[in-house]
């Protein structure tokens, strides 16, 4: 080769080099030609990324109908590099379960999450757990009670309900108590409420146009039945709750005043008067909160030693108005009939959040609420959520509107909602970018109830058959 061939070739490798050698840097660094533009043409631009992070785990992941990766079989992640600044269809998949699809802006030098995908069984499978069944409460980890109605021998022409326990564990059921056991009277089942340890139940009975009150005792056997307004010696009470660490003792609201009484003593020892011209109230583990009938919101003790005024100024009181309190995660709320109040601590003062509300629920990583009414579900974030979709503190989101009437909604987990619209059983999640997916579980379902700790979830259908699923994988 000549010497001006070889210094020809030279200049060649150094032109390259020069050309190349930044171009490689760029693309290191995440730059990339554009050749589709929103504003056409073609240009230079940094990429960005997507995680997502999907349950079950080893699912499929399609961007724009292309199948990109899989998530690990570890950790239930993927995490997809070097994409162009635009909107992408993104579809998670695994056979036997829904789709889930959103579309998520990929921004440069960005990565855009999806960190609480859940896939939802296309077919539930449900486990019949008894028949003939009108009602159920949870009752403990392995055990629900059941309200069934129980043909009577005595009397051929009516059917009569009993009280049963249902062990989840063997699949075994036990008598808790008959109708007859109760009165004579043909009485009416209105409420059914658990002790915080499990260990007793409150019935509140119909008898014709008397209300009466009855504890069941389910650490004895047989189990006992107390009669709670013959032991108190006061009739018509409103309202009773246990104490969340004395299993003796309960409390009872009437006429504004509050009550509490040991069921260990005799009528005329046991009950006291312990708090006077209340509005409402609410016991939350060993304190009690209340409003007074000038609208003034206190916190005490259950020893009643240590009252604290917390409001500077009365919440406006209405006459002839049902008033509720509840405390979430030290946030207090009052539902004055279907209007829901939140208590500021800087101002002391109630602000109004919504209306009309029926409910609100704590989400279990406590840092959210759920509030609905008959057509709407919406949340409230109690603090700043610092995660995709970014929120700030005590921001409102309305999450979905139906025609048809909701029942109840319950937390699915921190990032899902399960729900009856009617007679349909549904799942949600609440992150509303773009579109929000959700499913429908069943149908003809009566009543449901979620047990989030254990995972389990009971439904009754219109036929009054109980039934059982475990979801582990939420």
């Amino acid at each position: 080769m000549s010497k001006k061939s070889r210094t020809i070739l030279i200049c060649v490798l150094i032109s390259l080099f020069f050309l190349i050698t930044p171009i490689l840097i760029l693309y290191s660094q995440g730059y990339r030609f554009d050749f589709n533009p929103p504003d056409g043409g073609i240009k230079i631009t940094q990429t960005g990324g997507l995680f997502l992070k999907a349950s079950p785990k080893n699912v499929e992941v399609f961007l724009d109908g292309r199948l990109e990766e899989k998530t690990s079989f570890f950790f239930g992640s993927v995490y997809i590099n070097n994409l162009l600044p635009k909107k992408y269809n993104i579809q998670v998949q695994k056979e036997g379960y829904n789709v889930w699809e959103k579309n998520l802006e990929v921004k440069e030098k960005e990565v855009a999450e999806a960190k609480n995908i859940i896939l939802i069984p296309k077919n539930l499978e449900l486990q019949i757990l008894n028949k003939g069944v009108e009602d159920f409460w949870i009752l403990s980890e392995n055990k629900i009670i059941l309200k069934e109605s129980a043909f009577a021998e005595a009397s051929a022409d009516k059917d009569e309900w009993a009280l049963k326990i249902f062990n989840l564990e063997n699949n075994l059921k036990s008598h808790l108590i008959s109708e007859k056991e109760i009165s004579k009277k043909e009485p009416e089942l209105l409420e059914l409420k658990i002790s915080p340890n499990g260990e007793r139940v409150i019935l509140k009975i119909g008898l014709k146009e008397q209300l009466e009150h009855f504890i069941l005792d389910l650490t004895e056997s047989p189990n006992k039945l107390i009669s709670l307004d013959s032991l108190i010696l006061e009739p018509d009470i409103e309202k009773l709750d246990f104490h969340p660490e004395e299993p003796s003792i309960i409390f009872y609201f009437k006429d504004g005043d509050l009550f509490e009484a040991d069921l260990s003593k005799r009528a005329e020892n046991g009950s006291q008067c312990v708090l006077k011209g209340l509005l409402t109230y609410k016991i939350l583990e060993n304190s009690i909160y209340y409003i007074d009938e000038s609208g003034y919101i206190f916190k005490n003790n259950l020893s009643f030693e240590f009252e604290e005024k917390m409001s500077n100024s009365p919440f406006s009181l209405k006459q002839e108005t049902k008033y509720e309190l509840k405390v979430e995660q030290g946030f207090i709320f009052i539902l004055e009939d279907k209007n829901l109040y939140l208590f500021n601590p800087e101002t002391k003062n109630f602000e109004k959040i919504f209306e009309p509300v029926k409910e609100i629920k704590i989400s279990p990583d406590a840092k959210k609420i759920l509030y609905f009414n008959e057509h709407e579900i919406w949340i409230l974030f109690l603090e700043a959520q610092t995660e995709q979709p970014r929120k700030e503190a005590l921001s409102k989101q309305f999450l979905t509107r139906f025609s048809e009437k909701i029942d109840d909604v319950f937390w699915f987990n921190p990032h899902y909602l399960i729900f009856n619209l009617e007679s349909k059983i549904k799942v949600i999640e609440i992150d509303e970018r773009d579109k929000i997916n959700d499913y429908d579980l069943c149908s003809e379902i009566k009543k449901l109830n979620w047990d989030n700790k254990n995972k389990n979830l009971y439904l009754l259908t219109e036929e009054n058959v109980l039934q059982f699923s475990s979801l582990t994988y939420f």
